[in-house]
């Protein structure tokens, strides 16, 4: 169902915060918010809230379904579930597996997202590894870990068409030259899965690495001596740091000390979700790993933790009650700072004419209502209209 207008609802404007107002569309694009001849539009129940759909710049998968599966319907499945969560675009994440493997799953994405049949958007890939630290691989191969390789780095791009929009990666003072190749091709490269200490994390920023992937997790910690990558990234305000806010990954006082350095603007959340998510507890798969996921946490057999069951939404919910913060702010951290960091921000991440009709229909709660891609509502739970 297409939906040409919202009159006289709460919806978050960009610069507004939440209020009453209408909105028009027009082609999937806001073309009109505020005061309008807007009586033909639906106006939404009382207690619901119209805000930016959200982005999930990190996730394997979800109901059955992995992005390495090279599998189109493993693919579209993962679109349409994380409709339930609010989610309207995301970004297919792969793993570190066989050279070849990743070359298969990314030409398989490439066709998905050029066919256009799908739930939530795919803005594209999401290269997690194989150029990571071997020490800090969490769930991923270490067999197939490589160095900074830009041969390699070149296939994976020619595989996907171009569609690889962000690179979690190591850095070492060798792989000066496959970070400039790597934001050549436009890529976001983004700091993870590394024993980096300091000094080398601020070296990785100043050469332009502006993102940490899943902060505090898969990476050289804390210490008086050393505050290793996670230090360094939330001392430089110029990187944005990725959350797995499922109070798992991260405990609630890591995460006022994540708000109280980088503030509301350079946290993203995100799900790092794997297939176990939307089905019952058991023993599922991440790459050629067994994972076993049970009272909503994902580990391997000896414990590490495997990607997550979180729901974007969840995340949300999450944020806003550890930090005691806003609705508004919580919300941004899963829509505008995730859009800023890949670059979207200019048609995803708010609610803002001329910008994409990407919703989520929520309650005070951050329960999902509706899920709306480009004007068309694609997720529904009951009646949304009065």
């Amino acid at each position: 169902m297409n939906v040409q207008g919202i009159k006289n609802s709460k919806i978050y404007v960009k610069g507004a915060g939440i209020t009453s107002s209408s909105l028009s569309i027009i082609n999937g694009i806001i073309s009109d918010i505020g005061d309008m001849n807007a009586a033909s539009y639906p106006q939404l129940k009382d207690g619901l809230i119209l805000v930016p759909g959200f982005i999930d710049e990190h996730i394997h998968g979800a109901n059955g379904a992995d992005a390495m599966d090279a599998d189109p319907e493993s693919l579209k499945k993962i679109s349409q579930a994380v409709l339930q969560e609010g989610t309207t675009s995301f970004l297919f994440t792969t793993m570190t597996e066989r050279r070849d493997s990743i070359s298969s799953s990314l030409a398989v994405i490439a066709d998905f997202i050029a066919k256009g049949d799908y739930g939530a958007t795919p803005l594209g890939v999401h290269l997690e590894g194989p150029f990571i630290s071997e020490k800090f691989a969490g769930a991923q191969d270490p067999d197939y870990i490589l160095e900074p390789d830009i041969d390699a780095l070149r296939e994976f791009i020619c595989a996907s068409r171009s569609s690889i929009k962000m690179l979690t990666m190591t850095y070492t003072d060798n792989c000066n030259e496959f970070v400039s190749e790597v934001m050549r091709h436009g890529v976001v490269p983004s700091l993870g899965h590394t024993d980096c200490t300091a000094q080398e994390a601020h070296r990785a920023i100043e050469l332009g690495i502006r993102c940490a992937t899943h902060i505090f997790n898969a990476m050289k910690g804390f210490h008086h001596k050393d505050v290793g990558a996670a230090g360094a990234l939330m001392c430089d305000d110029r990187a944005s740091c990725e959350l797995i806010c499922d109070l798992r990954h991260v405990c609630a006082d890591a995460i006022k000390l994540l708000y109280k350095c980088k503030g509301k603007d350079k946290i993203i959340l995100i799900t790092d979700s794997m297939e176990a998510k939307y089905l019952p507890d058991g023993e599922y798969a991440l790459g050629d790993n067994k994972v076993f996921a049970k009272d909503g946490v994902a580990t391997l057999a000896n414990g590490t933790l495997a990607g997550s069951v979180l729901k974007l939404n969840e995340a949300v919910r999450n944020v806003k009650s550890v930090l005691d913060i806003s609705l508004e702010d919580a919300i941004d951290m899963a829509t505008l700072n995730p859009a800023r960091n890949l670059k979207i921000d200019k048609n995803k991440g708010s609610v803002a004419a001329g910008k994409d009709a990407d919703f989520a229909v929520i309650d005070q709660d951050l329960n999902v209502y509706a899920t709306v891609v480009g004007g068309e509502i694609r997720f529904c739970k009951g009646e949304i209209f009065q």
